[in-house]
């Protein structure tokens, strides 16, 4: 396996030619500007953004806070169960007396309230902050910062981040909206999971993903027992557990004449008829006073990241009785990856969570699904009514994963509506609100891109994400700095006088619109293909240049010999090659060979139809070698369907079915047939992954991706094909896996076979994110190889060469394919220059 990854890392300096490659909507790349600058600004501002132990005189003080005394400590609280005396012993070894002397440490009383001095809550490990008056960790901030610190192969900070959650559930109850006393009473949205799968892809650390668990349960009760949990709905609310104005918002949240955002939204009420809620709940008219409601409103409505717009009614003060979108798709999400977990750690409970999101699934279709609209809203468990209120989080569960494939598209036709200049408008409507039109906020354009092209929406999503990679690049060009928010019709960071609601102030760093360009960037195109030679150039067919294996006799191989799969055993190439009868039975024949090129068959095939699902073929194997047991894919075929299924074997001659794995007429999107898996025979992020051809509803024989755990159980990774057929090229009428993929530095290397309007096959490449396998980075536009020779455009099936073996020799890849359905080829190309 060693061997193959190395052999795989030299073509990785061939891979990407200089088109790169298309989808099915977009026949060509959006191209982006030279992002140098703005990547060299990212990259400085993960150091001059992270704050640790020996920051601690930088981190401690609040910019949101201005009354503090000059020259007196800022004090930082430790968690009960700290030990006051480790950590006063490390800072001693950190600081020295002067910059000891700007702090003070405190023990956190038991109950958050009894706080009479906010401050710093500790945290072990270095974290970065957003920027500006964000000057602590903050919850769902973290999560883009930790996609940005990934891409940009920040592997150790984007693990402290997760260190520093693991620990805060474990000491102060939850992961917070930011480390400080103030923020002790709310949560923010939950991507913890997420957030430690990105690190454990990179690292691989088992004890580490282990040591995790434990808060990963505790964060997923907080979120689905009450106050969280909407009683005898089964769907979760956001709620902060305090009382009373949020300290913050007096002590930072002013306008020019010193008014702050309680005061401004008195004088709405007092000034304006609401009809979308009861205000008398949250506003006292005779007393002008805001009410305690108001106020748990407004708390809440801070833990949700979303203040504030009109979303849940004027200032989102009727947030409590809401069930939203965004959380319940991101706790469906959570379900799942805790079991993705689950199964790696080898836990018990690994099943308890696919069900768990199956049942959430249910209830967000049922309450949150709104079919006239072809929308998401958030759910009034009060009137047991849906708010029509178009809110970007309607991409929300296509990110997760939670929509359906009808679902979707009616989502993205409502695309328009939410689309400006500059990308993603958080709402549809102005109303002054920070949170609403025209502001757009980097995270949403993040999950409207990604959910997008989960279900195969590549040139909506790539047309947005240009769109905001371009505004943000030309208003650091103007200003040379990368900022919070921006106004996206007009294109711009100057929000002028438009933000009646929330805080004007445009905040500098900034953590999570620096990381969501280097996410976007990276979908569109990842790396410049001018420095690259052309992938999978100069394929030369050896043997003469003719077949290796033809039909004989009356037998089992009378009629063709073709899509052969190859493996080397030490020095021996062994080959499972589809033999056909005249009658149109296929079992696999089986070969072996010293060189490569000369091959002798054994007599009898190896693998014949046994099973009632495959009593009338066994077709087109591929194999892949784990561990030391053999997995072959094959497609089972009974007179009616072709389906996906799988066999193994210790020494390539005795085989023990496993059965179906991918079913026909049933899927995620397939709707007939299943074939043709090329397992990935190394696990990403605790998984093995196998791409796939299947049929859907739009269009037959497209590629698809499916995911396990153990090899034997298959589950489809995505709601619509991951490779589709693209009208006007080589693979217009089909697109079929090759050979089993191959990690490279570049990305997974994918061989695949096409076929055009005309069913002529020939064969391209596909590259695919080696840390997100259903992620498609570049895509060939043209075949690199084509059926040439009379044998490979004259047979039981014309114009066909079809690529389904692949192995490492020496400074070359030898690719063994079906010919015309009725001979074997073997063509050779080199592994880069």
């Amino acid at each position: 396996m060693m061997a193959q990854r190395l052999a795989a890392v030299a073509i990785a300096a061939a891979l990407i030619c200089t088109s790169f490659g298309a989808t099915a909507q977009t026949p060509a790349p959006v191209a982006l500007r030279d992002l140098r600058p703005i990547r060299e600004y990212i990259k400085r501002s993960w150091t001059a953004l992270t704050r640790s132990n020996r920051d601690l005189p930088a981190a401690a003080p609040d910019p949101k806070f201005h009354d503090h005394r000059p020259n007196t400590p800022w004090p930082v609280y430790l968690p009960a169960l700290e030990s006051r005396a480790r950590v006063e012993t490390e800072l001693k070894q950190l600081l020295g007396p002067d910059d000891l002397n700007t702090i003070v440490l405190r023990t956190l009383p038991p109950p958050p309230q009894a706080v009479s001095e906010p401050g710093l809550l500790y945290l072990p490990r270095p974290y970065v902050v957003p920027g500006g008056r964000f000057n602590e960790m903050y919850g769902w901030d973290s999560y883009f910062i930790q996609v940005g610190l990934l891409r940009d192969d920040e592997v150790e900070r984007a693990r402290d981040m997760v260190d520093n959650f693991v620990y805060e559930i474990t000491n102060y109850g939850t992961i917070l909206n930011a480390n400080r006393t103030y923020y002790l009473t709310r949560s923010q949205p939950p991507f913890l999971t997420e957030m430690i799968l990105g690190v454990f892809e990179r690292t691989h650390d088992r004890a580490w993903l282990e040591g995790t668990w434990s808060a990963v349960e505790r964060y997923y009760r907080f979120w689905t027992t009450e106050p969280h949990l909407v009683p005898g709905l089964g769907l979760s609310r956001y709620f902060d557990i305090g009382e009373g104005p949020a300290p913050e918002v007096l002590a930072d949240e002013r306008d020019a004449s010193g008014q702050t955002h309680y005061d401004r939204v008195r004088e709405y009420y007092r000034t304006h008829e609401v009809s979308d809620y009861d205000v008398g709940r949250f506003y006292d008219r005779a007393a002008d006073r805001l009410t305690p409601l108001f106020y748990k409103g407004d708390r809440s409505m801070r833990e949700s990241g979303f203040d504030p717009s009109n979303r849940f009614g004027p200032f989102n003060a009727d947030i409590i009785h809401y069930a939203p979108v965004c959380l319940n798709a991101l706790l469906y999400r959570m379900e799942r990856e805790a079991g993705e977990i689950a199964a790696v750690l080898g836990r018990p409970d690994a099943g308890e969570w696919p069900a768990r999101a199956a049942a959430r699934r249910g209830r967000i279709d049922r309450y949150l699904w709104d079919p006239a609209s072809g929308l998401y809203f958030d759910y009034n468990v009060e009137t047991r009514r849906r708010r029509a209120y178009p809110f970007a989080t309607t991409f929300y569960p296509l990110w997760a994963g939670a929509a359906s494939p009808q679902q979707a598209r009616r989502v993205a036709a409502n695309l328009p509506a939410f689309e400006a200049p500059g990308g993603i408008l958080t709402s549809t409507r102005v109303t002054g609100n920070q949170r609403d039109a025209p502001y757009g906020w980097a995270p949403l354009q993040m999950i409207a891109v990604g959910g997008l092209r989960r279900y195969g929406y590549r040139a909506e999503a790539d047309r947005i994400a240009a769109k905001f990679i371009d505004m943000v690049a030309d208003d650091f060009a103007a200003h040379g700095t990368i900022v919070e928010k921006y106004d996206v019709r007009r294109r711009t960071s100057d929000l002028g006088a438009g933000i009646r609601f929330g805080y004007a102030a445009n905040q500098i760093g900034f953590g999570w619109t620096n990381g969501v360009v280097l996410e976007l960037a990276a979908g569109l195109n990842p790396t410049t293909a001018s420095s690259r030679a052309p992938p999978l150039a100069e394929w030369v067919r050896l043997g003469s240049g003719g077949p290796i294996l033809s039909p004989q006799g009356d037998g089992f191989e009378a009629a063709g010999v073709f899509n052969p799969a190859v493996i080397r055993r030490g020095r021996e190439y062994v080959m499972l090659y589809r033999a056909q009868d005249r009658a149109g039975v296929s079992r696999l024949g089986y070969a072996t060979s010293t060189d490569g090129l000369n091959f002798t068959r054994r007599a009898d095939p190896v693998f014949v139809p046994e099973a009632e699902y495959e009593r009338r073929g066994v077709e087109d194997p591929r194999l892949v070698e784990i561990d030391g047991q053999y997995w072959l894919t094959y497609t089972a075929y009974d007179g009616t369907d072709a389906q996906l299924a799988l066999a193994t074997s210790a020494d390539l001659q005795h085989w023990q079915r496993r059965g179906v794995i991918l079913p026909a007429n049933r899927g995620r999107w397939n709707v007939h047939w299943t074939k043709s898996g090329a397992i990935l025979p190394t696990k990403i992020n605790g998984r093995y992954w196998m791409y796939y051809m299947a049929d859907a509803a739009a269009g037959a024989d497209q590629l698809g991706v499916a995911e396990s755990t153990d090899l034997l159980h298959w589950t489809e990774s995505l709601d619509a094909p991951l490779l589709a057929r693209r009208p006007g090229f080589f693979d217009a009428r089909v697109v079929e896996p090759g050979p089993p993929p191959i990690v490279t530095d570049e990305g997974i290397l994918l061989i695949y076979n096409g076929a055009d309007d005309r069913l002529v096959y020939s064969t391209g490449w596909a590259i695919f994110d080696r840390r997100d396998p259903t992620r498609v980075i570049a895509r060939s536009d043209r075949p690199v190889f084509e059926a040439e020779r009379v044998w490979e455009r004259i047979g039981q099936v014309p114009n066909v060469v079809f690529v389904e073996g692949l192995v490492r020799d020496g400074g070359r890849w030898l690719a063994y394919y079906g010919a015309a359905d009725t001979c074997i080829g073997v063509a050779a190309f080199r592994a880069g220059r």
